[in-house]
C-alpha cells in the first residue's frame, strides 16, 4: 500500500461542484490529488482510489475501499500509515501488518525488515503509470474520469507484465 501525489493541471482546477467534491486539495505545491494503490507481490495494481491532496495517507487508506483478495496476506506500507486503528483494521481482515513505526511513537511496533524491502514494488508501479502523461498530470475535472484513466493505465500495466 502506498499513496502518491498527482499535480492537477490549471485547466482542470475549476470543476463543477467544487474542488473537494472532485478529490482535489491544496498542498504547499499547489492543487493535488492523492492516488492510493494496493499492489500484489508482483507489483500489479489490485485496488486504486483517489483522495484530496492534503488528506493524510492513513485516513485516506482507511476510508478507501479495500481489495477483495486481501486474506491471509501481509500488508506492507510506509511510516505514513502508522496508526493503531489502521493496524487493527488490517488485522480484522485476517492479514499481517508490516508498517515501521514513526520516530515519535512511544511504543514502537514490530515490523519485518525483509517484508518491508518488498515495498519498492508499489513505488515501481507508480513510476510506470506516471509515464502516461495523462496520469502524471491530472487534466480531467471529474474524479471518475480521472480514476477511469488510472484504471486503464493499471490494466495496460497488467498486460505488459508477464503473468
Amino acid at each position: 500500500l502506498d499513496a502518491s501525489h498527482i499535480k492537477v493541471h490549471q485547466d482542470a482546477s475549476n470543476p463543477a461542484g467544487g474542488q473537494t467534491a472532485q478529490a482535489m486539495g491544496r498542498t504547499k505545491g499547489g492543487l493535488n490529488t492523492k492516488l492510493l494503490a494496493w499492489v500484489d507481490a508482483r507489483g500489479r495494481a489490485v485496488q486504486v482510489s483517489l483522495a484530496a491532496g492534503q488528506r493524510a495517507d492513513v485516513r485516506a487508506a482507511s476510508e478507501a475501499p479495500w481489495p477483495k483478495q486481501m486474506r491471509a496476506t501481509i500488508a506492507v506500507a510506509d511510516k505514513g500509515f502508522d496508526s493503531d486503528a489502521f493496524r487493527a483494521q488490517i488485522r480484522q481482515r485476517g492479514c499481517g501488518v508490516c508498517i515501521p513505526s514513526r520516530s515519535n511513537r512511544h511504543a514502537p511496533a514490530a515490523w519485518h525488515r525483509g517484508y518491508y524491502r518488498q515495498r519498492h514494488k508499489v513505488e515501481n508501479f507508480f513510476q510506470r503509470i506516471k509515464r502516461h502523461r495523462r496520469i502524471g498530470t491530472r487534466y480531467e475535472k471529474c474524479d471518475l474520469y480521472f480514476l477511469g484513466f488510472v484504471q486503464l493505465a493499471a490494466i495496460l500495466d497488467w498486460l505488459k507484465r508477464p503473468f
